[in-house]
């Protein structure tokens, strides 16, 4: 049987072919935690309860002044850097505020300002 053309590589404007030098997947360091060795992001079982459960108990984003359904639930102290799943580092928050506390997270940036969840189910004061 005749082997398969190769393939452009997938990153625009790439002029390699597959598997691209350039591109390729790098492999897993011995340093990585299991949830980065685990497929799909680190969910399991025990997680999309916890996230169920997070979502249902407050279904609204809790970043101030936002009123969108929440469709994440963010750690307020990211599990790496010592964060657990309990109830006081757990925040429901629509996507926009997740991508935007993420991507801060990822580039070492402190979240940005006017960004504090507050809890609606408590009054603060």
């Amino acid at each position: 049987m005749p082997e398969r053309a190769p393939r452009p590589c997938t990153r625009p404007g790439c002029p390699n072919l597959q598997p691209c030098p350039d591109h390729k997947a790098k492999p897993p360091t011995p340093q990585a935690s299991a949830s980065e060795l685990r497929i799909g992001g680190g969910s399991t079982r025990h997680w999309r309860a916890l996230r169920r459960q997070q979502l249902l108990y407050s279904p609204l984003c809790e970043v101030l002044g936002c009123d969108e359904a929440a469709t994440a639930v963010h750690h307020l102290r990211a599990r790496r850097a010592g964060g657990d799943d309990g109830d006081a580092n757990l925040r429901s928050v629509c996507h926009h505020h997740h991508l935007q506390a993420s991507r801060a997270e990822r580039c070492g940036q402190p979240v940005p300002l006017g960004w504090q969840p507050a809890r609606r189910r408590w009054a603060v004061g």
